[in-house]
This record gives structure tokens, sequence and C-alpha cells, in this order.
């Protein structure tokens, strides 16, 4: 298994000749637009793991990884995109409160039920 299959993320680019980080370039910030593997390619073949090893430990690789799997499960597992989690989540809301209410409801219908029926025969 190659080392490119092995870490999914980085990227060959054969016009550059040379290895990309995939989220670090889609999802960098402004401050690490000049890290290598982001916006400058990466062809120094014998210092890859080491170099590898250090960019994907770093925060920014991190919480640009986490932002290219939520672009991701957005598209191909649409169920787990964030909009659709806050909307079952503040539906879910909706359904708790609406149960109480309707449990309250039928609680103070049997009280005056009993409280004042009169028979039906």
């Amino acid at each position: 298994m190659s080392y490119l299959e092995k870490n999914p993320w980085f990227v060959y680019s054969k016009a550059e000749d040379g290895i990309f980080c995939l989220p670090c370039v889609l999802f960098a910030n402004k401050d690490n637009l000049g890290q290598l593997v982001v916006c400058k390619k990466f062809n120094y073949w014998t210092a890859k793991t080491s170099k590898f090893s250090k960019h994907i430990s770093t925060n920014y690789h991190q919480l640009a990884v986490t932002q290219a799997e939520a672009l991701k499960n957005s598209q191909f597992r649409p169920q787990l995109a964030v909009d659709n989690l806050l909307v079952n989540s503040s539906r879910l809301k909706e359904i708790t409160k609406n149960r109480s209410i309707i449990k309250h409801c039928r609680y103070h219908s049997f009280v005056w039920y009993t409280k004042y029926s009169t028979s039906w025969v």
C-alpha cells in the first residue's frame, strides 16, 4: 500500500510534481496559507515521513480534516449534515414539548371527566 493510500488527505499533483494536503488547501485560514503542503507543494521525498507526521499533528490540519469530513458527509450522507442535525435536534425538542402538553391535557381531561361526568344511561 502506497503512502498516499494510507493517508488519503494527501494528493499528488502531476502538474506541480508535488504533494498537497487537500483538506488544508480547501479549508486553510489566512494564517496557514504559507505552510508546506497547504499552498506550497511538497516534493522532498526523503523527508516525507517526518514532515507529513508533523503536518498531520497540527491544529489547523485537524480542523481542516474535520471540516472536509463535514462537507463530505453533507454530500454523501445528508442525514449527518449539520443543518439536518440541527433541524432534527430542534424537531426533537418540539416533539418532546408537544408530548408533554398532550400528556398534561389528557390528565386534566380525565380529572374533569371523572369529576363532572354524568351517567350515559
